[in-house]
C-alpha cells in the first residue's frame, strides 16, 4: 500500500511540536523555580492537589454509578 508524500511530513512536524512544547514548558519551570523557588513549589502543591481532589472525585462518582447500576 504506498504512503503519501505528506504523512511522514505530518508526523514529523506534529512531533516537532511536541518537542517545542516540552521545551518551553520546561524553560518556564525552570525560569520559574530559579526566579522565585518558594512561590514556585507553592503552585506546584495547589496543582497537584487539585488534581488529586479531581481524581478523588472523578471515582467516587464512578463507584456511585456503577453502584446505581447493580442496585
Amino acid at each position: 500500500m504506498p504512503v503519501r508524500a505528506g504523512a511522514n511530513l505530518e508526523a514529523r512536524f506534529s512531533m516537532d511540536l511536541k518537542k517545542a512544547f516540552l521545551f518551553v514548558a520546561a524553560a518556564f519551570l525552570i525560569l520559574s523555580i530559579w526566579n522565585n523557588p518558594s512561590a514556585t513549589a507553592t503552585a506546584f502543591a495547589d496543582f497537584l492537589g487539585n488534581v488529586g481532589g479531581f481524581l478523588e472525585d472523578a471515582i467516587d462518582k464512578f463507584t456511585e454509578f456503577f453502584r446505581g447500576l447493580t442496585a
